[in-house]
């Protein structure tokens, strides 16, 4: 028969087992994250008067701008048009912007993310994006998501597979060894690819600067670049 002691420690060992488990886990998730921070915009800029007066320093959400102000993330609104548009993985379209969400059977592996400088066309007037290299935008809007899941790295076109992997070099060793490659190996994996493309308007969120006759707009201090939906910029700014 079983004693009141050895069914403690029958327990005790199970509970440590699970709780072990549970922290490989954690940690496994942990490393392949590697989201930047997220920018709250304090207010949509969509139009040429809205532009000047947060350019100028004139205008903050909590009144008159001073020398010690710092510069509030504003959300600005307009469309994107590049010189040198980016090929997003398994999608056919010209891009500003891409994020790619990997995963696995087990979860999350990682995202990759790339964005190239840009213009934005905001009510006629032009704001420049030049974000620095390398720079992980944070890519929230979902109206151009597309789902791919592939079982076999043969299926990964090579060319898509060289951008995969050139995106995932900051990636440490052990965050590869715990939470998997970024192609399909001995499991599939699924794609979720969100991408801004070039002529249809979104909301840029970051710090609104002038730029000799025009206006640049860089990542916030506190985070990098982020591109939403203007639907939602305007319902909830």
């Amino acid at each position: 028969m079983t004693t009141f002691v050895e069914f403690l420690a029958g327990n005790a060992l199970a509970l440590a087992a699970v709780a072990t488990v549970a922290l490989v886990l954690v940690g496994v998730f942990a490393l392949g994250d590697r989201s930047p921070p997220t920018v709250q915009p304090t207010r949509p800029v969509s139009t040429t008067a809205e532009l000047a007066s947060t350019a100028d320093g004139t205008t903050t959400t909590d009144g008159p701008a001073t020398d010690e102000t710092t510069a509030a993330p504003v959300a600005v609104v307009g469309t994107p048009t590049t010189e040198s548009p980016l090929d997003a993985p398994f999608v056919d379209v010209d891009a500003v912007a891409f994020a790619v969400r990997v995963a696995s059977p087990f979860g999350h592996v990682t995202t990759v993310r790339a964005v190239a400088p840009f213009h934005l066309d905001v009510d006629g007037e032009t704001v420049h994006v030049d974000p620095p290299t390398p720079h992980s935008p944070v890519v929230d809007d979902a109206r151009s998501t597309h789902r791919r899941v592939l079982h076999d790295a043969d299926d990964v076109p090579a060319s898509t597979a060289d951008v995969l992997s050139a995106l995932d070099t900051d990636r440490s060793r052990a965050a590869r060894v715990l939470s998997g490659g970024i192609l399909p190996g001995r499991t599939h994996r699924t794609y979720r690819v969100t991408v801004v493309p070039v002529d249809r308007q979104v909301a840029v969120v970051g710090a609104l600067a002038r730029d000799g006759d025009d206006w640049r707009l860089d990542p916030a201090t506190d985070g990098a670049l982020r591109f939403l939906d203007p639907a939602s910029v305007t319902k909830h700014a």
